[in-house]
């Protein structure tokens, strides 16, 4: 798995929560990165902080699908690490 790179899309209880996480499968399968699926509707959950923490570096080039409509700098922010 190649850390340097992460997608981020939303993933939920919702059938219509996975349509951006498919569109960019193919390319997280491609760059063997990971895609890291974030709540529509409320907080990060800690497992994901603490993977993002414990796994990747300021520099990671996180790609958010969707654009800001769709996944809000907060959230966003909440992923990266701050070390």
């Amino acid at each position: 798995m190649d850390l340097s790179k992460v997608y981020v899309a939303i993933g939920g209880p919702s059938n219509m929560d996975y349509a951006d996480l498919l569109s960019c499968a193919p390319l997280a399968a491609i760059s063997k990165s990971p895609i890291l699926l974030v709540p529509t509707t409320r907080q990060i959950p800690k497992s994901l902080t603490d993977f993002a923490y414990d796994n990747l570096e300021n520099n990671t080039n996180i790609i958010a699908i969707g654009g800001k409509a769709i996944l809000p700098n907060y959230k966003i922010n909440s992923i990266v690490p701050e070390k």
